[in-house]
C-alpha cells in the first residue's frame, strides 16, 4: 500500500464544536491506499464526519515516501502514523474576529454511528432463515445452516481440530488491522453456513455434490453454482435490509446519511439483478435443462490448503479490460460464479455462468487463457482472482501459519479491494499482487462454454 498525502480548506458548520471560533482551517491528511481516488474519498467522508465542509482542494493527492518529510517533524510523524493506522489528518485554522486559537484544532464528531443497533440488527437477519428453493411451502418447516462451502469434501480435510481461518465478522479484528479484512480460526460448523434451505430441499437438492467428488457432470457444475448464488442472495437480501434501517436511523447525519444512501443504491442493484439469475437458474432445475449453465474446470492433483464460494459481476476482465458498468443501474449485469470442489485425488476451481451471461463470462476466460500463453503463472492469476473478488473462504490453519507476517499481511490487503467501502477497484487488480504464495498447478482443463 502507498501513503498519499492531499490538503484541503473547509470551514466549520454550525454542528462543529469550534464553529463560534473558527472561520476556516486547512487540512492534511496522509492515507494508506492503493490509489489516489480512494484516499481522496476517504479524506473528503473524514472532514464531513467531523463537521466540516469543503472549501476547496489546495493540494491534489500524490504519493509521498518517507523522505518527502525529512526534518519535518509533524509531517514525519504523521507519516508514519498512517503507515501505521491507515490514516492521519492536522487540522490548523484561522480565529473569527475577536477570537484566538493556537495549534491544531481539536476535533470531535457530532455523528455518532449506531455500532450497538447495526450489530443486532445483523445477528438478527442473520438467523431469520427462509428456504429459497423455488418449491418452498409446507415440507420447508425445518430450516438449517446450509454450508455453500462443501464440508465433508472440504472443509473437513483443510481443518485442524476442526477449524479453518476464515474473514473475522469481529468489529474489533477489523480495527487492529487498520481496516484491513482479518482473518480468525473458527469451527468448520459455523464457517460459510447460512440459513437459506430447508433440511428436505437441501438434502435432496445438494445430494449429487454433497456425497460425490466432482466428475464433472453439468448437473454437478449447476448445483455448485446455484449454491454459490442463493448464498449470495442471501446475504444481500440481509445487507439490503440492514442499510434500509440503518440510513432512516442515521436520517440526522449527514455523513453517515450520505455514505449509506450510495451504499443502498449499489445493493439494491446488485440485489435485483441476483434475483433475475436466481430465477433464470430455477428456471432450468424446474426443467433440469442443466446445459444452459456453461463452465471452465482447472484440476489440481494436489491438497487442497483452502476452500472458497462466490459469485462476481465482472467489471473488468483479466487483462484489465472494461467488460460492464456496474454503476449503471439500469444495465442487466453479467454474472459468473466460482468455488473450490473436491475430486478424486485432488481438488478443482470451477468457473460457471448462465448462458445468458456468456459474453462478458467468456471474455473473462478468454483473458485468462491470453495471459497463460503470455507466460503468466496460472496459479497466481487464480488465486490473485479469489483473495480479491471473495470474503466466503477458508484456509487450513497449517498452511496460514506457514506464511511470513508479510505474506498474510498482502493477502489482508489484497482482500480488502472488495470489501473496502472507499476503495475503488483498479483495471489491472488481477494481474498485480500475491505472485509465488499458492504454488497452485492446474495440469488440466475442461471446459463447456458454447
Amino acid at each position: 500500500m502507498k501513503i498519499f498525502f492531499l490538503q484541503f480548506s473547509v470551514k466549520p458548520t454550525e454542528r462543529n464544536l469550534n464553529f463560534k471560533k473558527v472561520e476556516g482551517a486547512y487540512v492534511s491528511f496522509w492515507i494508506r491506499d492503493q490509489d489516489r481516488i480512494s484516499a481522496f474519498t476517504k479524506a473528503k467522508f473524514d472532514i464531513s464526519k467531523y463537521d466540516w465542509v469543503i472549501e476547496e482542494l489546495t493540494e491534489e493527492p500524490h504519493e509521498v515516501t518517507e523522505h518527502d518529510f525529512l526534518n519535518k517533524d509533524l509531517g514525519l510523524d504523521n507519516y508514519h502514523k498512517a503507515l501505521a493506522e491507515g490514516r492521519a489528518c492536522v487540522y490548523v485554522g484561522w480565529p473569527k474576529d475577536g477570537q484566538k486559537i493556537e495549534g491544531e484544532l481539536k476535533i470531535d464528531s457530532s455523528q455518532d454511528f449506531n455500532l450497538g443497533g447495526f450489530l443486532k440488527k445483523q445477528k438478527n437477519l442473520t438467523n431469520k432463515g427462509r428456504c429459497l428453493h423455488f418449491n418452498n411451502g409446507i415440507r420447508c418447516n425445518l430450516i438449517i445452516k446450509t454450508h455453500s462451502i462443501q464440508n465433508n469434501g472440504v472443509l473437513s480435510k483443510i481443518a485442524r481440530d476442526g477449524k479453518v481461518y476464515q474473514v473475522s465478522k469481529n468489529f474489533s479484528d477489523l480495527k487492529k488491522s487498520n481496516g484491513n479484512v482479518a482473518f480468525q480460526l473458527e469451527g468448520v460448523s459455523r464457517v460459510s453456513t447460512f440459513k437459506g434451505f430447508c433440511k428436505y430441499h437441501d438434502n435432496k437438492l445438494f445430494e449429487p455434490i454433497d456425497n460425490l467428488s466432482l466428475i464433472p457432470t453439468s448437473e454437478q457444475i449447476f448445483l455448485y453454482s446455484y449454491r454459490s448464488l442463493c448464498k449470495e442472495l442471501f446475504v444481500k437480501e440481509n445487507a439490503l435490509d440492514l442499510l434500509e434501517s440503518q440510513y432512516k436511523m442515521h436520517a440526522d447525519s449527514p455523513a453517515y446519511h450520505g455514505l449509506l444512501s450510495g451504499m443502498l443504491r449499489g445493493t439494491k442493484h446488485g440485489y435485483k439483478n441476483l434475483c433475475r439469475h436466481k430465477e433464470l437458474f430455477d428456471e432450468s432445475l424446474k426443467t433440469e435443462n442443466y446445459e444452459e449453465i456453461k463452465y471452465m474446470v482447472f484440476i489440481s492433483e494436489e491438497s487442497p490448503f483452502m476452500a472458497f464460494s462466490g459469485v462476481l459481476y465482472p467489471e473488468y476482465d483479466f487483462m484489465g479490460n472494461p467488460l460492464q458498468d456496474l454503476s449503471n443501474e439500469a444495465e442487466q449485469l453479467d454474472m459468473i460464479t466460482f468455488c473450490s470442489a473436491p475430486i478424486t485425488g485432488g481438488w478443482a476451481f470451477v468457473f460457471a455462468w448462465h448462458t445468458s451471461s456468456s459474453k462478458n463470462c467468456i471474455n473473462v476466460m478468454r483473458s485468462l487463457a491470453t495471459l497463460i500463453y503470455e507466460g503468466y503463472d496460472v496459479g497466481d492469476l487464480l488465486f490473485r482472482f479469489v483473495i480479491a473478488s471473495c470474503e466466503n473462504v477458508a484456509f487450513s490453519p497449517k498452511w496460514w501459519e506457514s506464511l511470513t507476517k508479510e505474506e498474510q499481511k498482502n493477502i489482508s490487503e489484497k482482500a480488502t479491494i472488495m470489501a473496502g467501502v472507499f476503495t475503488i477497484v483498479l483495471p489491472n487488480y488481477l494481474q498485480d499482487g500475491l505472485s509465488g504464495i499458492s504454488e497452485w498447478k492446474f495440469p488440466d482443463v475442461y471446459s463447456e462454454m458454447e
